[in-house]
């Protein structure tokens, strides 16, 4: 049971990309941990930047963008366990499943 939660759960990092000269944030990046990061989702702080921060420079100064204030994060994905159904009484599973059908949950 508890092999199955570890399997739906995934390991990321969220970092801000912040400039080393002015120290303004130009975006938030968020990707699996892994040996080499690769960030699956992009935040920019204002749409008109996009270009500088793909280039990692700084929209303001020009400057070199770093990951700073990285923090890891769990992301749970799939369905409970059976585990955790049992605790439910008779009949108020399925009637939490249709009512949260739909829902997205996002814990941090």
């Amino acid at each position: 049971m508890i092999g199955d939660v570890e399997a739906s759960r995934e390991r990321q990092i969220r970092a801000e990309l912040v400039c080393n000269l002015c120290g303004r944030a130009a975006a938030t990046v968020l990707g699996p941990w892994a040996p080499r990061f690769v960030p699956k989702q992009l935040v920019l702080k204002d749409s008109e930047h996009a270009s500088a921060v793909r280039r990692l420079q700084c929209p303001h100064c020009g400057g070199r963008l770093m990951l700073q204030n990285e923090e890891e994060i769990l992301v749970f994905r799939g369905p409970l366990p059976d585990e955790d159904r049992a605790r439910v009484a008779p009949g108020m599973a399925e009637a939490l499943e249709k009512s949260l059908s739909g829902l997205l949950l996002i814990v941090d």
